[in-house]
């Protein structure tokens, strides 16, 4: 059998599947994250890997695994001195500090150079900005530095003491060639590192090494076990949904919102507000994230309604549409397309006939249309689309999905399965022990219970909202600072 493990925001989860692919059984075990000051986010590298160890041990029969392979939270910053011993608290996806870096680089590199070096801008979520960031304030930290690695990394160094990456996970560094898929010498010189801080690039299905003896005794595996470099999150949940043709569309609506669409060759954006990345299957990606899409209808139904989900999006989707009611979802600020770390959420047009029905439904447009930004720019660049899907907790709403599909006019497949990064690290696994082709053993194995039809009599109010959502944030948002 084959294990994936997936290193998220709040918790690490285990996948194992069969020799044929279908899942035998997960596990997950949750870890603290740290915010010591507005806009931060980090966490303690060795509460994955403990995290990790403890579920692997609690697997009855875990000497059957043959391969482990890895799907990760992108973007974190892990940094170890000579020692191996990590410097300082990972720097997360979603911290916010590294603004002033970000600036620097689209502003004074300039978004044309980034565009040429890296194939992206600078976001503040990227791990270049992080690193400059350390290097302004942390100067100690920063020159103690020996490796640089991503949060999957880590877990792949304490599992074979060796340096590895993968080339979807090193796209959101900012210092990585996505089109050539290697370092940036020039990207790297800006910072101020080398290549010998960075771990080798690979492809994701790579077997990278043997599970050191150590380890392997410690936790009760075969000392044959392969490592399989893996990829980042949303690589690996695509591959894991078998999003993996050119054209082929993911939606994940989990605590961010993403949008990922396949491409068979690297294409450079008309518009590089949102990014473009490696894909784990050797080809590329377009991908446009937003930083609070589920997380966004948590806050609103859990700490502000105190209710249930159930209670409010039952047959929401059939609930009137208020054309002048509008919410914007950045509470964390926004990455994709606006890429303003100050950007604020808002409620717009609540009048004395506004309801709690009207303002839920409006939250969960907003995340549409936030989404529906980055599926724009996709398809401004692609000329055609095989199928949309959506994965992640939010797909379980079917309501939701329905808003969804009719603010974006395209229907929309729900899978069978919501596991995947943990399971796409799973087939990356199994892909690299029998090395065959990571294509052909996702595909098959994709189940879509129900397409969502998107309704056409509703195009023109929600377009009509979708202009004014729009025009909202760019009237709004030099007050956000």
């Amino acid at each position: 059998m084959f294990l994936g493990i997936d290193i998220g925001t709040t918790s690490v989860k285990l996948l194992l599947v069969e020799e044929n692919g279908n899942i035998i059984n997960t596990y997950s075990k949750q870890y603290p994250c740290y915010y010591p000051k507005e806009g931060y986010s980090e966490q303690n590298p060795l509460d994955w890997w403990e995290a990790s160890k403890e579920l692997i041990i609690s697997i009855p029969d875990r000497n059957r695994i043959k391969a482990i392979s890895f799907s990760g939270q992108m973007h974190g910053l892990v940094m170890l001195d000579s020692s191996g011993t990590v410097i300082r608290p990972a720097i997360l996806w979603n911290d916010q500090r590294a603004y002033k870096e970000t600036d620097y680089l689209n502003d004074v590199i300039g978004k044309d150079r980034l565009v040429e070096l890296t194939g992206n801008i600078a976001f503040t979520g990227f791990t270049a900005p992080k690193l400059m960031w350390v290097k302004n304030n942390e100067i100690d930290n920063f020159n103690r530095i020996d490796k640089i690695l991503l949060p999957k990394d880590y877990i792949i160094y304490r599992f074979t003491k060796a340096f590895y990456t993968d080339a979807s996970d090193a796209s959101g560094t900012l210092y990585f060639n996505v089109e050539k898929r290697r370092w940036s010498e020039e990207m790297l010189k800006i910072i101020g590192i080398t290549e010998k801080h960075l771990p080798k690039v690979c492809e994701s299905s790579k077997v990278v090494s043997l599970i050191n003896k150590e380890i392997a005794l410690e936790l009760g595996l075969s000392s044959n076990v392969r490592i399989v470099a893996g990829a980042g999150d949303q690589a690996a949940g695509a591959i894991g949904t078998g999003c993996v043709d050119s054209g082929d569309i993911n939606i994940s609506l989990g605590t961010s919102g993403v949008v990922f669409a396949c491409l068979n060759d690297y294409i450079k954006l008309k518009n590089p507000s949102i990014h473009n990345f490696a894909h784990a299957n050797n080809h590329f990606h377009y991908m446009g994230v937003i930083l609070s899409a589920a997380k966004s209808l948590d806050w609103w139904v859990r700490d502000v309604l105190d209710q249930e989900y159930e209670e409010i999006l039952s047959g929401i989707s059939k609930y009137r549409v208020d054309k002048n009611l509008i919410f914007l979802p950045y509470l964390s600020g926004e990455r994709s397309p606006i890429n303003d770390p100050y950007a604020k959420g808002m409620f717009f047009g609540i009048s004395h006939t506004t309801t709690k029905l009207d303002l839920s439904r409006a939250v969960l447009e907003g995340v549409c249309f936030a989404l529906k930004e980055s599926m724009d720019i996709i398809l401004e660049n692609i000329d055609k689309y095989s199928f949309v899907q959506v994965t992640g907790g939010g797909s379980n709403s079917w309501d939701w999905v329905q808003i969804l599909a009719d603010i974006l006019q395209m229907d929309i497949n729900i899978l069978s399965t919501s596991d995947g990064p943990a399971l796409g690290a799973a087939l990356l696994a199994k892909a690299g022990y029998e090395n065959k082709p990571i294509s052909d053993i996702a595909k098959g194995l994709i189940n879509v219970v129900k397409t969502i039809k998107h309704n056409d009599d509703c195009k023109e109010i929600y377009l009509e909202k979708y202009h004014r959502y729009k025009e909202l944030y760019e009237n709004n948002k030099k007050l956000f600072r």
